[in-house]
């Protein structure tokens, strides 16, 4: 059976100063902090052996930083170009940009537990709704390039990778899931770290109507392991 793969790697931007205070930054264009360019410069260097197809970021200062990190620190000869995609931003919390991260955090952990959804799904009056959030995101999904043997990067934001992921686990009749257990996949309410790194095989069989994906690596910033150390 004719099939293409393709890996994509999903990594959340450095550290701004709103996240170092744990304030709530979605649509706010917050540049990285020093702590984000050197956490940046550390996964470059991570990568730099690595062979990228295509490069593509969320267009906020943080995500582009990082991904400028990557460029600058690869050895690969020719480089493909920075695509930066508005669909790539995180969820938008509109007014609630810049207050403490509890104030939708705290009420989200009690509805989700009386729904029994997940924290990600739920609605803060006023902010752009979850469906409509995962429709964007599965729209950049099915949306983008994916050549057969494509080596795609995506740099983007937390909620929006925890969102991907949330996608992905419940259509469970487009995809099949092949995921360590204990991986963590599931506890969609554990934040993505800075800089972290979650890596995606994908197999699509022609004939087949289901997505085969893989899990290679969630949530991993073991990059920044000497320099939290210091």
């Amino acid at each position: 059976m004719d099939s293409s793969t393709f890996t994509i790697t999903f990594i959340r931007h450095g550290e701004t100063e709103y996240s170092k205070k744990q304030l709530v930054c979605t649509h706010t264009d917050a540049p990285l902090n020093d702590t984000g360019l050197h956490q940046g410069d550390l996964l470059g260097q991570r990568l730099m052996y690595d062979a990228f197809t295509k490069i593509y970021s969320s267009d906020l200062c943080r995500a582009k930083q990082t991904a400028q990190c990557i460029l600058a620190n690869s050895k690969q000869e020719k480089l493909p170009a920075l695509i930066l995609d508005s669909r790539l931003r995180e969820r938008n919390f509109e007014e609630l940009d810049g207050k403490d991260g509890k104030v939708w955090v705290e009420p989200a952990l009690v509805w989700s537990q009386e729904e029994g959804k997940t924290l990600i799904q739920y609605d803060p009056p006023g902010v752009e709704s979850y469906d409509k959030f995962k429709c964007r995101v599965s729209g950049f999904f099915k949306e983008m390039e994916k050549p057969t043997g494509a080596n795609i990067v995506v740099v983007t934001h937390g909620m929006w990778i925890r969102t991907f992921l949330e996608y992905i686990r419940v259509e469970n009749h487009l995809f099949q899931l092949d995921f360590p257990e204990q991986c963590g996949i599931e506890e969609s309410q554990t934040p993505i770290k800075n800089t972290a790194i979650t890596k995606l095989r994908i197999v699509k069989h022609e004939n087949d109507n289901c997505t085969k994906i893989e899990l290679l690596l969630h949530n991993d910033d073991t990059h920044l392991i000497q320099f939290t150390k210091d």
